[in-house]
């Protein structure tokens, strides 16, 4: 089985975790022939990404394994992904919108089905389940999906007029969900994948959202540690607005 593991970066900014996960992941997956691609893309992480689609579909990879340059990946989590032979499979990860103080999952089942968007509890039963959207942080895409835009003539990672005009500016992982929820495409979310971290903005990983029973409400403080890593501190722990 090929798989190629493809990063969008910045410039140099691969997270230290990310580079430890990478050696140890080239050092565990002998029976897989892995390709890494780390695609600079200063200006445009889209175009970065979409760089990395289209590498692994001209390489012929079976899979595609997409990390954000942020994200510290779990151990065997390629594994894992791959077990289930999904076309899309994700890992839950946390992001923090500082602007409204406010942590919540990288998935939506859609708007229509909880009427809000954004998860803020993962599955207490765990296990695989479909969702709407997710993120890049921590992708895995079969080939079935890599061809079938090509078949279409569809830009992974852009705007086209298969989408409406309201996501002309939205995020590049926004606009891939959305058109794989127009080709049929099923995407889904494993509640297995525990520990992923997302270094970002802040350390969101599980050991400090599992903590949390409410939603943070401004009363946060930012220091880093020993690594150089900013991690998020409670100081005032408020049950303002309580979990959705």
């Amino acid at each position: 089985m090929r798989v190629t593991i493809g990063i969008a970066t910045r410039g140099n900014d691969i997270n230290h975790k990310l580079a430890v996960w990478l050696a140890q992941c080239t050092e565990l997956n002998s029976m897989h022939s892995l390709t890494i691609l780390i695609q600079p893309s200063p200006f445009s992480a889209a175009d970065g990404q979409e760089k990395l689609f289209k590498a692994a579909y001209a390489n012929g990879s079976d899979f595609l394994l997409l990390i954000d340059s942020d994200i510290a990946p779990p151990p065997f989590c390629l594994n894992q992904m791959l077990i289930h032979d999904k076309s899309i499979v994700t890992a839950p990860i946390w992001f923090c919108d500082t602007e409204n103080n406010d942590i919540h999952l990288n998935i939506s089942y859609g708007i229509e089905r909880d009427g809000v968007g954004r998860v803020y509890v993962p599955n207490p039963l765990g296990g695989l389940e479909r969702i709407k959207t997710g993120s890049f942080g921590l992708l895995l895409v079969r080939r079935n999906v890599l061809r079938l835009f090509v078949d279409v003539n569809e830009s992974y990672t852009h705007w086209s007029k298969m989408l409406d005009d309201s996501y002309i500016n939205n995020f590049s992982d926004s606009i891939f969900f959305a058109k794989c929820d127009k080709l049929g495409i099923e995407a889904y979310v494993d509640w297995e994948l525990r520990g992923t971290g997302h270094y970002k903005l802040i350390n969101l990983c599980d050991d400090t959202i599992y903590g949390l029973i409410a939603r943070i409400s401004g009363n946060v403080e930012y220091k880093k540690d020993t690594n150089g890593d900013v991690v998020l501190e409670l100081v005032n722990q408020s049950n303002k607005g309580g979990l959705q």
